[in-house]
C-alpha cells in the first residue's frame, strides 16, 4: 500500500470527523453534541475539529452540506432508474422514492435537528441556500424534461412544483415515521402531483 499523502491524510480526517459530527449531532442534538465527543468518536483530538472546521457550527454544516449532497444523489438515482419515454410506473416510482428516504429515528432526527438550527440562525440558512437552490432547479429540470416526454405542460411553474415536492418529501417521511401502519402517501401524492400538469395532447 502507497503512504498516504498529506492531502489524502486531511481529507480523511475530514470525513471521519464529519461522519462522527453526524452520529453525536443525531444522538446529542446541535446543543447537546460537545465537541469533545465527536472528537472521541472520531478517534481524534478537539484541535483536529478547529483545525478543519473552525469551530462547532461549521462542523454542523459539513454535515448538513454532506446530507444535501446524498439527497441529490437519491434523487439522480431515482430519475436514472425511470423510463424517459411513457407513462410514468407511479408504483415503481413510489416504491423507489420510499426506499431512499425510509430512515431510521435517528437519521431522521438529525433531518429535523438541521431544520431547528436553520430556523434559529438565518446566517446559516444563507450559507446553505446556493445548494438548496441546485436541488430545486435539478428537480425542476427532471419535471420539465418528463412533461415534454408525455406531451404535458405543468399548470404552475416546474421550479414551484419542485420546491413542493421537496417539502412535501419532508412530511411523508414523518408521516411514515409516526404512523407507520398506515397507507403509504408516496403514491397517492405522485396522482396528486400529475394533477398539475395539462393533459396529454394526444388524449
Amino acid at each position: 500500500m502507497e503512504p498516504l499523502t498529506p492531502e489524502r491524510r486531511r481529507q480523511l480526517t475530514y470525513e471521519a470527523l464529519v461522519s462522527a459530527a453526524e452520529e453525536v449531532f443525531a444522538r446529542q442534538g446541535f446543543e447537546g453534541a460537545s465537541l469533545e465527543e465527536i472528537a472521541a468518536t472520531a478517534g481524534f483530538s478537539r484541535g483536529a475539529i478547529y483545525s478543519n472546521f473552525g469551530g462547532k457550527e461549521q462542523l454542523f454544516l459539513a454535515v448538513i452540506q454532506r446530507f444535501n449532497e446524498q439527497s441529490l444523489a437519491q434523487f439522480r438515482d431515482i430519475v436514472e432508474t425511470s423510463p424517459d419515454e411513457g407513462t410514468p410506473d407511479l408504483v415503481a416510482i413510489a416504491e423507489r422514492w420510499h426506499a431512499v428516504k425510509h430512515r431510521d429515528a435517528q437519521q431522521l432526527a438529525l433531518s429535523l435537528e438541521f431544520t431547528l438550527h436553520l430556523l434559529r440562525n438565518p446566517a446559516a440558512r444563507d450559507t446553505i441556500a446556493e445548494q438548496r437552490q441546485q436541488i430545486v432547479e435539478m428537480v425542476a429540470g427532471y419535471i420539465e424534461r418528463g412533461a415534454a416526454s408525455l406531451g404535458t405542460t405543468p399548470r404552475i411553474p416546474a421550479a414551484t412544483l419542485a420546491r413542493i415536492v421537496l417539502a412535501t418529501t419532508d412530511g411523508l417521511e414523518l408521516a411514515g415515521y409516526f404512523e407507520p401502519d398506515k397507507d403509504d402517501l408516496y403514491k397517492p401524492f405522485l396522482e396528486l402531483f400529475l394533477s398539475a400538469f395539462t393533459p396529454p395532447e394526444n388524449e
